[in-house]
């Protein structure tokens, strides 16, 4: 539980934020104003200081405003508050739903007993479109605290309060008729009430997805083309080496070495546990869903039309990958002493600020880079496991755009899991002879951040079946599903949901997670769905490229889909009045009966705290669950023990979906908890880079508040009396408001299952990019001495050169057709990346090596 009070394009400098003018890939979900503005809202709010003229605006009502026009992403808090106190009787999803959407529920309360679809404007539609709603059995209310402070440096931090609710009485549903026009906005009239918009489109997840990335652009440290702050933390690996808080003196920092990777969350911490967990699910789902990983962005994820020619989910993962391969070269080779965890919890949470200012700071417990401790020892079993799982994927999937870094990875990879598999067996010593100084734990290890991540079957079984996918080898096979002597403590059983052996046979017998949502601390459900579509998804490729016979081929995909359903049964909420019952006694003491609540389909979570992050992990879950039996009913497989099976996809396919609406904004208070979509999100997160209200150093330059796109609201959980109460201000409470890497990847992985596949002629473009517009050409030739670089036409151009890691090694600007390039310029050995801009387009691109 939490313990909380790379090859790119050169840098775009300044940060800007998103403009009602900039167009992203999830314009028709972003938020727009209303079609009024209450200009009486300010009137509900408590003032903590009356003689103080400046806590509110001075105008009533924002000067961007226009109904339906886009909501900057920069407004003073309190207009955002206004938009929230107005808890309307209808719950949609505001981002929407999609065209195969047979439900299309949302909910009303209230004493009408039909609705209409009108359009954007709330003009009804040709030929007019309404239906019925139809009452539930349960009463619910909800009401809504927002306490806003100014910043940390006042004695009196408090802004204002102000406190409202939503209509009491039974919940009535309605279900949006197929007939509604899709891809553009609409919205539900119910008397005079007109809700939020929302679409209907096949895309609309494709967009949610594309707007989760978005938060890991803006949890990116280093010299990461962030698009939301400028170069951050790019010191990393200055501050000292630390083992149990303790210092190291065996090893010299190296300013740089450590830059990159990704924030935890509302601090700029960077932590094994949530970076491994991010980069895992990133990797996993590149690969698991390929047709549905689209090239939307450039690695700056404000560039829409130049982009780069490499999938987003996969190139965000290479951001990850290129952070652990730093540190695997920090540490020469020796993963014992890679340093996976960068920052001191004390130092760093003594900071409220922008992270491009944290490493100059002057002030002592400040975070400043000398205070960034390289702690050791954060590894384990567990850790490294997602690791390798992640860079094995890589090792085959970016091959085609990079084939030296693919390879790298892929090496990393095995070394890493040997040292995983060594550490789990108990064995003192791991590779060639090397032994465990720092790591000797394989899991139950804790940070002064992270604690409960208690075991490592989940992640050595994924990174197994990593290796497996990426290399064929059938070493990994065996450790996959067949060895019985890994580690101490496996058992076996017989029948379905019993693997025969291997990390999927675990100390309890089958893959079985018991109660734990999948988080930043199980990966048992990522195993599952990639054992499944990596490995066992396509016969021939199972029992050829893998190794597997037939029999162990069905054998497997019996147990793998009855373990999916064992672990979902596990999370199955207690006393949840609606249910889906999968399998019936396959395995004695685990129940097949998915339980939820009838109203907001919950499921068990957990903690409190974090609450959409856990659930967030139950959709993942359950949409995993409903991919997989869908494959398996298009099969129509009879298995060995369980024979023929009604696997119940579509069931399971709906209650995703309807969970996934509760996110968007079917729920007690009316938003979308995901920032940057739908038209109200809650405004005072727990983050330090998006929100200026805990803000306790002075000369900040152009610190306001930026709505931190993608990141999932932490929330809590629904009544039938439900209430958001701050303990204290509102971006205090913590438990509710933070911001955090892993809920959000859980949150892509979920939305990546139910996107729409990638358009025609949208796959990987060998090479660097794809674009709408036909490039200007270059050419790249070389001799012994030099590159020939030939570039025709008028205007600036420039050659640039880049490391395996994305790092610049030269970069010139020429005006000429032609420039000689000599590779003593260059002052680098090895594989390097040349581009050529023409028109400020990529024009050509080559690998060279450099001897």
């Amino acid at each position: 539980m939490r313990k909380h009070v790379v090859l790119g394009m050169v840098a775009l400098g300044t940060a800007i934020a998103t403009s009602a003018s900039e167009s992203t890939p999830y314009d028709l979900i972003r938020p727009v104003y209303p079609l009024k503005w209450d200009n009486d809202a300010f009137d509900k709010f408590e003032l903590a200081n009356t003689e103080n003229t400046g806590l509110l605006p001075k105008e009533k009502k924002p000067e961007s405003y226009k109904a339906n026009a886009f909501i900057p992403d920069s407004l003073d808090q309190a207009y955002y508050d206004a938009l929230n106190t107005h808890i309307s009787p209808i719950r949609v999803n505001q981002a929407g739903y999609l065209t195969s959407d047979t439900e299309r529920q949302f909910y009303y309360i209230g004493e009408a007993t039909k609705f209409e679809i009108v359009d954007a404007d709330g003009n009804s539609l040709s030929p007019a479109v309404s239906g019925d709603l139809t009452s539930k059995t349960t009463e619910v209310s909800s009401d809504w605290t927002i306490k806003a402070q100014t910043n940390a440096l006042t004695l009196s931090r408090d802004r204002y309060t102000v406190s409202f609710a939503g209509s009491t009485g039974v919940l009535k549903a309605g279900k949006i008729p197929q007939s509604v026009p899709t891809d553009k906005r609409l919205r539900i009239k119910i008397g005079d009430e007109i809700s939020s918009t929302f679409i209907v489109s096949d895309k609309v997840y494709s967009m949610v997805r594309d707007a989760s990335l978005k938060f890991f652009g803006i949890q990116r440290s280093g010299e990461s083309e962030s698009w939301f702050h400028d170069k951050s933390h790019t010191k990393d690996g200055s501050g000292k080496f630390t083992y149990d808080d303790e210092e190291v003196s065996e090893f010299t920092p190296q300013e740089g070495a450590l830059q990159g990777g990704w924030y935890d969350c509302g601090d700029h911490l960077k932590e094994s546990m949530t970076m491994s967990y991010a980069f895992m699910s990133l990797a996993v789902m590149a690969a698991t869903n390929e047709s549905k990983d689209k090239d939307h962005y450039a690695y700056n994820q404000s560039e829409t039309v130049n982009t780069d020619g490499i999938p987003d989910i996969l190139r965000e993962a290479k951001h990850g990958a290129d952070f652990f391969i730093r540190s695997y070269n920090f540490a020469n080779g020796i993963i014992d002493n890679m340093v996976v965890s960068v920052g001191n919890f004390g130092a760093d949470h003594g900071y409220w600020g922008k992270p491009e200012e944290q490493d100059t700071l002057s002030a002592i417990r400040r975070g400043n880079a000398s205070e960034r401790d390289l702690r050791l020892g954060e590894l384990g079993s567990n850790i490294s496991g997602m690791i390798a799982a992640g860079l094995a994927i890589m090792g085959k999937q970016y091959a085609v755009y990079d084939k030296a870094y693919a390879e790298t990875c892929l090496k990393i990879a095995e070394e890493m899991y040997d040292f995983a598999k060594s550490l789990a067996q108990g064995k003192s010593s791991y590779g060639d002879g090397k032994l465990f100084k720092y790591n000797k734990r394989a899991a139950s290890w804790a940070t002064p951040a992270y604690n409960g991540n208690n075991e490592f079957y989940d992640d050595l079984a994924l990174a197994s079946v990593a290796l497996l996918y990426a290399t064929g080898k059938t070493v990994y096979a065996d450790d996959a599903l067949r060895s019985k002597d890994l580690v101490n403590g496996q058992t076996f059983g017989d029948g379905a949901g019993f693997f025969e052996g291997g990390w999927f046979a675990t100390n309890d017998k089958g893959f079985f997670k018991n109660a734990k949502n999948t988080s930043w601390a199980n990966s048992y459900a990522f195993a599952t769905y990639a054992l499944y579509k990596l490995i066992l998804a396509d016969k021939t490729k199972a029992t050829t490229e893998y190794g597997l016979s037939e029999t162990e081929w069905l054998n497997a995909i019996e147990d793998c889909i009855t373990d999916m359903i064992a672990n979902l049964g596990d999370i199955s909420q207690d006393d949840g009045t609606a249910s889906i019952s999968l399998l019936s006694d396959a395995i004695a003491w685990k129940q097949g009966i998915v339980k939820y609540d009838a109203n907001w389909f919950n499921m068990q979570t957990d903690l409190a705290w974090q609450y959409n992050a856990y659930q967030a992990g139950n959709i993942f879950e359950v949409l995993a669950y409903a991919d997989v039996a869908a494959d398996l009913e298009k099969k129509n497989l009879t298995l060995p023990n369980l024979g023929a099976v009604s696997w119940k996809s579509s069931e399971m396919w709906q209650l995703g979906i309807n969970q996934l609406n509760y996110m968007l904004g079917v729920n007690p208070w009316d938003i979308s908890f995901v920032y940057g979509v739908g038209d109200k999100n809650d405004a005072h997160p727990f983050h330090r880079a998006s929100n200026p209200e805990g803000r306790n150093m002075e000369n900040t330059k152009d610190y306001k508040y930026r709505v931190p796109v993608g990141a999932l609201y932490g929330g809590t959980a629904p009544q039938a009396k439900s209430a958001i109460i701050p303990q204290n201000t509102s971006v205090e409470d913590y438990y509710i408001s933070e911001a955090c890497l892993a809920g959000s990847a859980t949150l892509m992985a979920a939305t990546t299952i139910v996107s729409s596949p990638a358009e025609e002629g949208s796959g990987p473009t060998v090479g660097i990019k794809k674009t709408t517009k036909p490039l200007k050409s270059a050419t790249i030739d070389q001799n012994t001495v030099s590159l020939m670089i030939h570039a025709p036409g008028n205007g600036q151009k420039r050659v640039q050169v880049f490391d395996l890691l994305g790092n610049t090694v030269y970069k010139a600007n020429f005006n000429s057709e032609n420039i000689n390039v000599p590779f003593s310029a260059m002052r680098h050995k090895g594989a390097l990346q040349v581009r050529v801009f023409n028109g400020g387009k990529v024009a050509a691109a080559k690998t060279i090596i450099l001897k």
